[in-house]
């Protein structure tokens, strides 16, 4: 949204309606591709692609139900009973360290612990969105399985520019890649990466360095992708590229 403000010499804290009102026959053109319009989409398209766009995206990809389950997982392990959320669980351990005289550090270390498999049920629910998103019947062969933990980065960082990128991929998967600079993957005979490759990528993307935190969490990552861990529907996604 911030990039049709922009197009328009818009605010960056202007409305949906301000935007909306601000598009005309005369300027539309202007904003289709970034939409992922054709150039002859009329005014109404162009608005309701607009309004789409701007549409929020849930705050967080964890459901209520998953947290719930994430957090009395925790719980158990713990030995703390039944919790509501992770505000009674971390409530909770506070309150049990008290009463066996538990440390400061004790207690940061627990919490550090839960922070951490709660990210993690973060990540993988992401995940399953993203790769929901890729493999949609509108999107499926448009990423290749060497190109999914960049677009991942993306997808988490960047969720509106996420899905405007996906829209103006197309389908077949033999371009030039969005993130590396290289052929995209096109079957057979492409060059595997290797750990240096990925090391580097992750030296030169600020995106990758905030999401994954770490050069070995990334290379571990893009590991289990290479082994087909990560997405269980590559093979899928290869079919589709061949077609």
């Amino acid at each position: 949204m911030d990039q049709i403000r922009e197009l328009l010499g818009l605010s960056a804290d202007a409305s949906l309606d301000d935007v909306l009102a601000a598009v005309t026959e005369e300027n539309k053109g202007g904003l289709t591709e970034g939409l992922g319009l054709p150039p002859e989409a009329t005014l109404e398209e162009v608005k309701a692609a607009i309004t789409e766009l701007a549409t929020p995206a849930a705050e967080e990809a964890v459901t209520v139900a998953a947290r719930r389950k994430t957090v009395a997982t925790i719980a158990q392990k713990l030995g703390l009973g039944a919790v509501a959320d992770v505000a009674a669980l971390v409530a909770a351990v506070t309150t049990r360290l008290g009463r066996e005289g538990g440390t400061t550090s004790v207690l940061k270390q627990q919490v550090n612990e839960l922070e951490t498999q709660v990210e993690a049920l973060r990540t993988a629910n992401a995940l399953a969105e993203f790769n929901a998103a890729i493999n949609s019947p509108a999107h499926a062969g448009k990423i290749s399985p060497d190109d999914q933990p960049k677009y991942f980065a993306l997808f988490r960082g960047d969720r509106e520019m996420f899905a405007t990128v996906l829209a103006n991929t197309r389908s077949k998967v033999r371009d030039q890649s969005l993130f590396t600079g290289r052929a995209g993957n096109a079957g057979a005979g492409d060059a595997e990466q290797t750990e240096a490759d990925w090391k580097a990528e992750y030296a030169k993307s600020s995106v990758l360095q905030r999401e994954f935190g770490g050069e070995a969490t990334y290379v571990a990552f893009c590991r289990a992708n290479a082994s087909g861990q990560v997405n269980a529907n590559v093979s899928r996604l290869k079919d589709a590229q061949k077609v």
